[in-house]
């Protein structure tokens, strides 16, 4: 009977142990959600280290706002998306914004959205997608390489047309990597616009000894995709 008393008291310390741990990490460190508790109602696992939680936004110009963070051990990563769905238009729009700072390839950018379809259906209407607001050009490997190289053999070291410029990214890889993730949900990309469109020589934080770097590259202050219904 000895014995077995200080077994069972073990076994609670295990327990208690335990339980706080998994309090631990329900707890956001970004100061802008820190208030949020990670439930099985907010959060979806993204990969095995990774939730993706969803935290509202008192918004009061927006029908409906959440913002999403990918959690890792704790810790924010380096990306978020905020999702909008605008009250005061003649038409239902639901529009998506990506955040982050560091130099991501698009195509991780997109395939984060993907991730997030599933808890986004929670508190949107995935058919009311109107649109998709990436971070400048520059932020995005593929474009700052081979897009913009693409870019320079086509046009040259200049400026070119609004329109011209959306016909080019229609038929580079950025539609590919989007089409992948809009046809299953009935949509397509219907064009593209870079605001404050023009080429820089600005050099990112990337490792350059294994990519093509041009001359210059796509800039902007941000890149909007508009989302159209599958033709």
């Amino acid at each position: 009977m000895k014995i077995i008393i200080p077994f069972i008291i073990l076994l609670i310390l295990i327990s208690c142990k335990q339980e706080v741990t998994i309090d631990n990490r329900s707890t956001l460190t970004d100061p802008v959600t820190q208030d949020t508790t990670i439930t099985s109602k907010n959060s979806l696992k993204s990969t095995t280290d990774t939730l993706i939680v969803k935290h509202k936004n008192n918004d009061e110009y927006y029908l409906n706002s959440f913002s999403y963070h990918w959690i890792n051990h704790k810790d924010t990563i380096d990306f978020n998306i905020h999702l909008r769905h605008y009250s005061r238009d003649t038409l239902n729009r639901v529009s998506v914004t990506i955040n982050h700072k560091e130099t991501i390839l698009f195509a991780t950018a997109v395939k984060r959205i993907e991730e997030c379809f599933k808890i986004i259906k929670e508190d949107f209407e995935i058919s009311e997608l109107s649109s998709i607001q990436f971070r400048m050009p520059i932020l995005y490997q593929e474009i700052a390489t081979e897009i913009s190289k693409d870019y320079l053999d086509k046009f040259g070291i200049k400026k070119i047309k609004s329109d011209q410029l959306n016909e080019f990214l229609m038929n580079s890889q950025l539609t590919a990597y989007l089409e992948q993730v809009l046809h299953p949900i009935n949509k397509s990309v219907g064009g593209y616009h870079i605001e404050k469109f023009g080429l820089t020589q600005q050099r990112l934080d990337i490792d350059y000894n294994t990519l093509k770097v041009p001359e210059a590259s796509l800039h902007g202050m941000g890149i909007l995709v508009y989302i159209k219904d599958k033709e």
